[in-house]
């Protein structure tokens, strides 16, 4: 049951940032950054799905693991994938928002 409340609480900070990211970008670029990510936090979602369904089929946590690359693997690489864009996302637009402001490399030397 806790990964499943887990679950959903990646999943909601995953979209809270996603629509975030949807009002911080540029109308041109707007639904190209945005889309990737919904798709891979729907990926996620399913996938982690996917392990819970399997888990409350077998109630067993040991019998997970025999569904190591259909499964487990595909929900870690798409929740990697995710917050990866998220964070670069995120980075950019902030780097973008203060153009006259030198790089923190520039003010530290």
């Amino acid at each position: 049951m806790s990964l499943l409340v887990n679950l959903f609480v990646i999943i909601i900070v995953q979209v809270f940032f996603a629509h975030k990211i949807y009002h911080l970008c540029r109308r041109e670029v707007r639904w190209m950054v945005t889309v990737p990510i919904i798709l891979l936090v729907l990926a996620h979602f399913g996938f982690g799905m996917g392990i819970v369904g399997l888990m409350l089929a077998n109630n067993e946590f040991s019998t997970v693991t025999q569904f190591w690359s259909s499964t487990e693997l595909p929900c870690g690489v798409t929740g990697v994938l995710s917050e990866v864009l998220i964070t670069v996302t995120l980075a950019g637009n902030a780097q973008r928002s203060i153009p006259n402001e030198p790089c923190l490399e520039q003010s530290v030397s």
